[in-house]
């Protein structure tokens, strides 16, 4: 798959890091409080996707004003931060990231996550001096990355053909979509692999099946 890749821009969450389950448990958190129907694993795979604020409505979720919106990002994140803690990088993510740094292949993070926690949290898995730019949100609405997609690739001193994403949603692939790159899809990540076979891309169980 790295054949023609001069760079690789990774998603986060869901792809590098293995947070299903902590965000799965911080959304149930906030379903359990509002005496809500909780959601399975499988559930959550089927209508998690982006912006964000469109899931929750389809969970029941009202708002009528943008604080109220800003309210509940909140709320996740109080959640998610402390379900976080459990979570490791996806198996064979660490090895890979290794592995591509050898062979002179740049790196780049695209997340939908506020950009001060997205930095602090590749420091806290010790791989933040794997890339060479990081990019997510101003915010914690887990909005599209399609501006900011944009604003990576202008960062990016390789043809646009020559870049690899590698996400976990069917968004990662709009954005991929958008640029004009490559993109991988890892099936074990937020969304299912139902859905993300439609894409039409590439996808892989294991991100050791990169390197192939």
């Amino acid at each position: 798959m790295l054949e023609n890749t001069k760079h690789v821009v990774w998603d986060w969450n869901g792809t590098l890091l293995d947070d299903v389950e902590a965000a799965l448990a911080s959304i149930n958190a906030m379903l359990e409080q509002r005496g809500m129907p909780v959601l399975s694993k499988d559930r959550y795979r089927e209508i998690f996707g982006f912006p964000v604020i469109d899931c929750y409505r389809v969970l029941g979720f009202e708002f009528s004003t943008h604080r109220e919106w800003d309210e509940i990002a909140i709320e996740f994140h109080s959640h998610y931060n402390s379900n976080v803690e459990g979570s490791g990088l996806t198996r064979g993510a660490r090895e890979l990231l290794a592995h591509l740094s050898g062979r002179g292949i740049g790196m780049s993070v695209l997340s939908a996550s506020e950009a001060g926690k997205l930095e602090e949290m590749l420091a806290h898995y010790g791989i933040d001096g794997c890339f060479q730019n990081v990019k997510g949100h101003s915010n914690l609405y887990g909005s599209s990355k399609i501006e900011i997609g944009r604003e990576l690739m202008e960062g990016i001193e390789v043809p646009a053909e020559q870049v690899l994403l590698v996400g976990d949603t069917v968004h990662d692939y709009e954005v991929a979509r958008d640029v004009g790159c490559e993109c991988v899809l890892y099936l074990n990540g937020h969304q299912d692999a139902g859905r993300l076979a439609g894409c039409g891309c590439p996808t892989v169980a294991d991100l050791a099946c990169i390197m192939a």
